[in-house]
């Protein structure tokens, strides 16, 4: 078990870069050309992500800043903000430097200039793969050193392309170019993924996309005027759903359906496990601490991830323990990063 473990840490670390490179492709960064398929990206939590895993990475580290210089206008900071305020996401310290940086750069001005890091040493940046620093080569960044991370001179390379419309991936993207980065944006999107006839919730359309019920409650009630979003009574319940002709509209060109998935929920669960595999001293333990520390983690996302839209059933883990109970959940994981990576 304790050698399995560790391909599998192996495999799953290489995995899970694999599929923020992807997402970030799609986007228009230089890098992997194999595409993700239909599930609609998430930027703010792949950029929350990025600061966290991508520490591991430096080129795709320093490619998402390219991206977000060139095309930052499709970036919600509303929305960033409430991510990086849930406390779900590690790399939020890294975020905060990654913001400072931007808010230096022409037409920065959308970014909140930081702080310099309080009375403290700068920390690498960059991390091998083994979980050690990286060393430096070259000048420091002196924009990131002040906030807290020392790193190498940010070279951007401007090589950055703009997103493709008729990609399905990239239609949250799409209708922030129509709408703005306001909450209209996710709304009309949850509602095109999920077109059936019965409508959708304010709080379920909340809970998925990060926002406050009370926001996408007011801002469905104005839709609503169009003509274009149906509203109606259902019990106690208000459920809110799109006309067939504006979600054909909307959709023109786009060849595959897009699909909804609660990426953050899902990174949040993949970063946990990632940091589990990497605690010391974890693959020394015997099955039975193991087996306590996976079962924690996976029924603490446990209902997360089967609202994300993953699509299929997780299987319980509830009368298994020990070195079964370890390989059913990695199992589900490998299962979970075959779906995403295949092409």
């Amino acid at each position: 078990m304790k050698e399995s473990l560790n391909k599998f840490s192996a495999r799953f670390q290489e995995a899970f870069l694999e599929l923020i490179w992807r997402q970030w492709c799609v986007l228009g960064v230089q890098g992997y050309s194999a595409k993700p398929g239909n599930q609609c990206i998430d930027p703010e939590a792949l950029i929350l992500m990025t600061c966290s895993v991508g520490r591991r990475e430096p080129r795709l580290f320093d490619e998402m800043l390219d991206w977000l210089v060139c095309y930052q206008e499709y970036v919600s900071k509303q929305r960033l903000l409430l991510l990086s305020k849930s406390g779900l996401f590690s790399g939020n310290a890294v975020w905060a430097a990654v913001e400072g940086f931007l808010a230096t750069q022409k037409a920065g001005a959308k970014w909140r200039k930081q702080k310099d890091a309080p009375n403290r040493n700068a920390e690498p940046l960059f991390i091998l793969k083994d979980g050690r620093p990286m060393k430096g080569f070259g000048a420091g960044d002196e924009v990131f050193r002040s906030l807290g991370f020392e790193r190498g001179l940010v070279k951007l390379r401007g090589m950055s392309q703009p997103f493709s419309p008729s990609h399905p991936s990239c239609l949250l993207l799409r209708l922030r170019a129509l709408f703005g980065t306001t909450t209209r944006s996710e709304i009309v999107l949850f509602l095109l993924t999920h077109p059936g006839p019965s409508g959708e919730t304010p709080s379920a359309i909340a809970r998925e996309t990060g926002y406050a019920q009370k926001s996408v409650h007011n801002t469905l009630v104005n839709m609503s005027l169009s003509g274009l979003v149906s509203r109606r009574q259902a019990g106690r319940e208000v459920r809110y759903a799109i006309a067939k002709e504006l979600c054909q509209s909307l959709l023109l060109g786009i060849k595959e359906k897009p699909s909804w998935l609660n990426w953050a929920s899902v990174f949040v669960f993949l970063e946990s496990l990632w940091i589990l595999l990497g605690t010391p001293g974890f693959y020394q333990k015997n099955d039975s601490l193991q087996s306590i520390a996976m079962r924690e983690l996976w029924q603490k996302h446990l209902s997360a991830l089967s609202d994300s839209g993953l699509g299929g059933e997780l299987r319980s883990i509830d009368q298994l323990s020990g070195k079964e109970l370890v390989e059913t959940v990695l199992e589900q994981v490998e299962e979970m990063m075959e779906s995403f990576l295949k092409v």
